[in-house]
């Protein structure tokens, strides 16, 4: 029973919460029980479980240590405000960006937890099993792993450079920029090997985004609006195109 917040793994797994300690340590921080216990539904690599010592996990036997503690302990490692006296520490993979095998997304420049989070789960939903990543939030931090509510788990995630994932998805997928200067996404036609990028959400897609994809698609506005939400327009593009693969 751990029953100090001075305790070396309480320490350890409360660093997770920071970036530079995940790059540093290859592991991340998941919260609450229903994402771990996802992550032990997909047979995550879990290092192990810190809970509260009346948790259910405490109770079962796993594949990984779990380590029962106070509630103020556990609750001390939570970013969330709303704590569910479950934590889980887990491995990273391995991001290094290699060719898609189906349909995929391409994510030029979030920044917002919220958006890149929920665009991951839509992405799972959709079957965009492959997520490429530039210069954006990072995906592992609690606030994406909230959002995201287990996608993470259901998706391969690679970080690079634009240029980088741009040679490996070009050979396998016709690649779409989501831009408002371009074709109504609502009438075009798309191959089931497709790419869709999503830019930044003050900025857009980045110029070379533009200039190397294959067409630029818009969602029609009315009433005098010109974008959406991030997260809202790579909803209803990912939906849209996965209906009309020819």
């Amino acid at each position: 029973m751990i029953m100090s917040t001075d305790n070396q793994t309480v320490k350890n797994t409360k660093r997770l919460l920071q970036k530079k300690y995940r790059i540093e340590s290859g592991m991340y921080l998941i919260e609450g029980e229903k994402l771990v216990n996802e992550a032990v539904r997909f047979n995550q690599k879990i290092e192990y479980v810190l809970c509260d010592e009346t948790s259910e996990f405490c109770k079962k036997e796993y594949y990984f240590p779990v380590f029962a503690a106070k509630k103020f302990v556990v609750d001390s490692v939570c970013e969330a405000v709303t704590a569910q006296g479950v934590v889980a520490v887990l491995k990273l993979p391995d991001t290094f960006v290699r060719p898609p095998k189906g349909k995929c997304l391409i994510l030029d420049g979030l920044q917002d937890p919220g958006n890149l989070g929920a665009i991951m789960r839509t992405a799972a939903a959709c079957g965009y099993d492959d997520i490429y990543l530039n210069d954006c939030v990072d995906p592992f931090s609690p606030k994406v792993m909230r959002a995201a509510m287990s996608a993470h788990f259901a998706l391969n995630i690679y970080q690079g450079d634009i240029e980088e994932i741009f040679s490996v998805v070009k050979d396998k997928c016709e690649i779409l920029c989501a831009d408002m200067g371009g074709e109504n996404v609502f009438k075009i036609k798309v191959s089931a090997n497709h790419a869709i990028v999503i830019g930044n959400e003050g900025n857009g897609v980045s110029e070379f985004s533009k200039k190397n994809c294959s067409k630029t698609v818009a969602i029609p506005m009315k009433n005098g609006f010109e974008s959406l939400n991030a997260a809202v327009s790579a909803g209803v593009i990912m939906y849209e195109l996965s209906n009309k693969e020819i």
